[in-house]
């Protein structure tokens, strides 16, 4: 049991940069009106403006935010399937001019954890110190696709039609990044605990870093380099006369990041070949595989929001939506009151059961969403703002 101990406890699934993640969500993390995960979307900017966003969310699966980050104790509530856990941040700031040009700068934090339940029990178990349960196979499935990044960001508004009751825009935007920490691997394999003195395991892990969270002991002595690329789109129809929006953000179409000398490792691991000897099983690990520096590129996952409003002549707005991320779907549904150039709304997603507050008004944005008040596993604090000139 002791190598699946070892396995386990070397793995550091929270901070994945650092721990510097949660403090910034905690003092700055902002966004887009009504948003869940982060998006980059010009056709909210108004033109002739300086814009400050800053957005954030951090969530995962298994247990509260603050257990996460120690030792896994508390309220376990893992799912049956694939367990998530995010580090999301992404802050912009620019100028939006006229003809709908904009130029910004942007820094972005992007982390997604999935695991299997299989992967989670044995993690969770030997975080605890319980014994591993008898005969019981733990399937191990880990991924994770992870960037930290900041670049520059070019868009261009296009108002396709527009009248007096109906509105149609689009935009598009082009970025390129300079990328200084990468995460992009899996994990596979299996182990079975049979007594306190037999076990087996095997498990296989391909994975590019640019510092090792699966095991230690391996100095980086090259300098790694990233630089990405994508696109972002976005739509917008208002049907006026009925009442009605329908809106479609897309970021990270086709992104992608190319790793000049990334610490590489393929790293197999076998225990099978146990024996007896004078009563006694003895055990020979087999580790074996590569440790290398590579050209790699690493594809990221694109985003969306996809969304229809409508609105009522006593000023509420009912709004239904779906977010997508990687293998996560975000379906949510929010009711918002409008007086004046002032608007409050409460959003409700159903992926980890969260409540957004949101208050806007012509130049400030902010709101808070959780699923909790104190065992909560979701977090996201927003704000923002615009200058005219």
């Amino acid at each position: 049991m002791a190598i699946l101990n070892r396995f386990f406890k070397s793995i550091n699934l929270p901070s994945f940069y650092d721990g510097r993640l949660v403090l910034t969500i905690l003092l700055w993390v902002v966004g887009a009106e009504g948003n869940i995960l982060p998006f980059f979307n010009p056709l909210e900017l108004r033109p002739n403006s300086f814009a400050f966003n800053l957005q954030g969310y951090i969530a995962e699966d298994p247990v509260s935010l603050r257990e996460f980050f120690h030792d896994w104790g508390g309220d376990y509530h893992p799912r049956s399937g694939d367990n998530a856990a995010l580090e999301l941040m992404r802050g912009d700031i620019g100028i939006s001019l006229k003809r709908g040009w904009y130029l910004g700068y942007f820094y972005r934090l992007d982390a997604v954890v999935r695991a299997n339940r299989g992967f989670v029990d044995g993690f969770h178990d030997v975080k605890n110190n319980y014994r591993l349960k008898k005969e019981k196979r733990y399937d191990l499935d880990l991924g994770v696709n992870g960037v930290e990044s900041h670049g520059i960001t070019i868009a261009k508004r296009f108002d396709l039609y527009k009248d007096h009751l109906h509105q149609f825009s689009m935009s598009l935007s082009a970025y390129g990044s300079y990328c200084v920490n990468s995460q992009d691997g899996t994990l596979h394999g299996k182990g079975v605990f049979h007594s306190d003195d037999s076990y087996s395991a095997a498990a296989i892990a391909d994975y590019y870093y640019t510092h090792n969270y699966l095991y230690s002991g391996r100095e980086i002595e090259h300098e790694f380099k990233g630089y990405g690329y994508g696109m972002d789109f976005s739509l917008l129809y208002r049907d006026m006369e009925n009442r009605n929006t329908f809106g479609l953000v897309i970021n990270d179409l086709l992104a992608q990041v190319k790793w000049q000398h990334i610490p590489y490792s393929l790293v197999y691991v076998d225990t099978n070949n146990q024996r007896v000897k004078d009563g006694y099983i003895e055990y020979n690990p087999i580790i074996h595989g590569w440790e290398l520096y590579k050209n790699h590129t690493q594809k990221l996952d694109s985003r969306y929001d996809l969304w229809l409003s409508h609105s009522f002549d006593s000023g509420y707005i009912i709004k239904l939506g779906w977010q997508k991320l990687d293998f996560l779907n975000y379906p949510y549904t929010s009711i918002a009151y409008i007086w004046g150039e002032k608007k409050v709304a409460v959003a409700y997603e159903n992926r980890f059961h969260s409540i957004s507050i949101d208050y806007k008004s012509s130049y400030f944005h902010c709101s808070i969403l959780t699923n909790g008040l104190k065992n909560f596993s979701a977090l996201g604090i927003s704000l923002g703002f615009l200058i005219p000139f």
